[in-house]
């Protein structure tokens, strides 16, 4: 293949975000990410996967980290399944903990332990079993399941028509509650509403903005006591989630995304060392001999063409060209330190004079992209840090770009 040939196919893989399906396997855990990712294989250890859409239908004999746009589960998980989407579908067991997070949540399934989900809507069908406790958050939830545990849900409109074997806590600006209730019940909204099936095993605590409500027909096994201490602005304060429960809840769904952005990196990584035979190489050796001219050029090129591109589009005409500048230095921004990892992998092995295969050129990439991102849990110091190695490491790749340009000219 010609340089142009060559030049070509890096500069399109440098403008690839979303790629079809990369699949790794490491240390017995499994690796997978795609646009469209529709697994249908049985997983005999930890999944860790992310996709838009994300179908599983074959089991997964250990723990599964999920992210996308939607994912739908139709398989059994054997321990925890952690996540996170726009539109999440659970039909399948899941052996041990589920913790789910999105717009839309459905869980039709069986729970071998604790359930901690939050969305804008969430439904609980009445095929649902949840054998430990059930912890929801959301715009509006519909629980219909059974909660063979305790209940501790916060909601702007909430209808409870399954059984709760356990205490429930209950919040909401508008509550119907329609089933039986094993233990003592804390329920605070702005309304609440009993069906003619609710039954109160055990004591009953309420506030309601109105006052006191007849409960006459009401079955309660207990005392029912209107508290006014459980007005809606101290009880969100005394709504209290275990601090484990919720670090759950948002640890797993900020995993599934983390997992998504690695695995999307990891993949154009793969792509882009795969597709180069010695673009990357020679970029490091423009690194190893020209770093303050590499700097300059990452620097120049970072802060000037926004500049650039917006005073185009003063005029009508440079409108067009304006915002594909800055759509095109947008992805460049994306991928600059994937771009920046693969050439310091290069260098590393240049500078040390290392005899490395593309298999470990790939992991040291990856690496390196691990640690230019960890660095900037650093304030400040870290975020210069990786601006300096970035603009040095992307300027190299520059300015050899730019020596194949004129060759080819």
């Amino acid at each position: 293949m010609n340089k142009l040939g060559k030049l070509f196919i890096a500069s399109a893989l440098f403008a690839i975000i979303s790629v079809p399906l990369f699949a790794g396997a490491a240390s017995a855990v499994f690796f997978e990410a795609g646009e469209e990712l529709f697994l249908s294989v049985p997983f005999d250890d930890d999944l860790y996967a992310a996709g838009c859409p994300v179908i599983i239908d074959e089991n997964i004999e250990g723990d599964a980290s999920v992210a996308g746009c939607i994912v739908t589960i139709s398989a059994d998980i054997s321990q925890d399944l952690n996540v996170g989407a726009g539109v999440i579908t659970i039909d399948g067991t899941v052996g041990d903990d589920l913790r789910a997070g999105g717009g839309e949540v459905t869980i039709n399934s069986i729970v071998g332990d604790d359930l901690f989900v939050g969305g804008g809507t969430v439904n609980i069908s009445r095929s649902a079993v949840i054998k430990g406790d059930l912890i929801i958050g959301g715009g509006r939830v519909n629980m219909n399941g059974t909660v063979e545990g305790d209940l501790k849900m916060g909601s702007g409109m909430v209808i409870v028509d399954g059984p709760v074997l356990g205490e429930a806590t209950v919040y909401g600006g508008s509550v119907m509650l329609n089933s039986v209730f094993g233990g003592n019940s804390v329920i605070a909204a702005d309304e609440i509403v009993f069906g003619s099936s609710a039954q109160l095993g055990g004591d009953l605590n309420y506030w309601t903005k109105d006052g006191e409500l007849d409960l006459t027909e009401v079955s309660i096994a207990g005392t029912a006591t209107f508290d006014p201490e459980l007005s809606t602005a101290k009880y969100t304060d005394q709504f209290d989630f275990d601090e484990a429960e919720l670090g759950g809840i948002f640890a797993s769904i900020a995993f599934g995304f983390m997992m998504f952005h690695f695995l999307s990196a990891a993949l154009i990584i793969l792509l882009l060392s795969l597709s180069t035979k010695k673009f990357f190489k020679k970029a490091a050796m423009e690194l190893e001999k020209e770093f303050s001219k590499s700097l300059l050029a990452g620097f120049l090129y970072f802060v000037f063409v926004p500049i650039v591109a917006l005073l185009v589009m003063v005029t009508v005409i440079g409108i067009p060209l304006g915002l594909i500048t800055l759509l095109l230095y947008a992805i460049t921004v994306y991928l600059a330190s994937i771009v920046s990892s693969i050439v310091l992998a290069h260098w590393v092995v240049l500078h040390w004079k290392l005899k490395w295969s593309k298999v470990a050129h790939f992991f040291l990439s990856l690496l390196i992209y691990v640690l230019l991102t960890l660095i900037c849990l650093i304030p400040i110091v870290g975020w210069i840090t990786k601006i300096v190695i970035v603009f040095a490491a992307f300027g190299a790749h520059l300015l050899h770009k730019f020596k194949l340009w004129k060759q080819v000219a």
